[in-house]
């Protein structure tokens, strides 16, 4: 079964495929979710994540959200390689078990318009997909200026680098992210580092911007101009009393 995605414009499409793609270069090994409610489509990836050493890695979800033309019901979970694969175009591995707009034209004879997509359904799982974030009952906390953001985004790669030689893999250099994502961005916030790194990443952040950090239960929220990212709460974040 193929789930249609049709979006009012066609440049919605190259826009999804410049997100993947952004995702795709900070995690090559990594999954998306695709889950369409209405008229609106959530995309969520988890850079940070390591499907393999899934204890280890901190839980921090980007998420893009785009405006359906026509309402679909589904939630379905893909190879974040495969999908930029299909939106680039230059997939012929995927052509097996992906259907652009070309290639179902062909085969049903049925055509569609350039801002319609048609993705099947899949066994394929990521283990954050369990993770659901609250989608009400946020409360602002503040603000941080995208300069902040950034910096600590370049501090934590700068970090990363510093404690893992080119020789460490596996189970201990995961950890080490881990551990160097997890942090806060500054201990009188919850925000963990990870959260700014994936902003910064995924080209959430516009130069100059105010960007606004929500708090929902155990859930945090930074939503720039351009995305969202939905976290836990740094693991050495210590609320001050008063």
């Amino acid at each position: 079964m193929n789930h249609f995605i049709e979006f009012p414009e066609s440049d919605d499409v190259s826009d999804l495929a410049k997100y993947i793609n952004r995702a795709l270069k900070m995690d090559p090994e990594g999954g998306v979710r695709l889950r369409a409610y209405g008229d609106v489509l959530t995309v969520y990836v988890s850079p940070t994540y390591s499907l393999k050493l899934a204890e280890t890695a901190p839980v921090i979800l980007g998420l893009r959200t785009l405006a359906l033309a026509k309402s679909a019901e589904f939630d379905v979970a893909y190879p974040i390689s495969e999908l930029a694969q299909l939106l680039n175009g230059d997939s012929v591995e995927t052509e097996k078990n992906f259907s652009l707009i070309n290639r179902l034209s062909k085969v049903t004879g049925q055509t569609l318009s350039s801002n319609t997509l048609s993705i099947p359904s899949t066994e394929y799982t990521v283990h954050w997909s369990n993770e659901t974030p609250t989608r009400s009952g946020w409360e602002l906390g503040g603000y941080f200026s995208q300069e902040e953001l950034t910096a600590a985004a370049t501090k934590g790669v700068a970090e990363v680098s510093a404690a893992l030689p080119t020789s460490v893999g596996g189970p201990l250099a995961a950890k080490i992210r881990g551990e160097i994502w997890s942090k806060s961005i500054d201990y009188k916030f919850p925000i963990p580092a990870g959260a700014a790194f994936v902003a910064a990443g995924l080209g959430f952040l516009t130069e100059g911007e105010q960007v606004p950090w929500y708090l929902s239960g155990d859930w945090l929220r930074l939503s720039p101009a351009h995305g969202h990212v939905l976290s836990k709460f740094a693991t050495d974040y210590v609320p001050i009393a008063g």
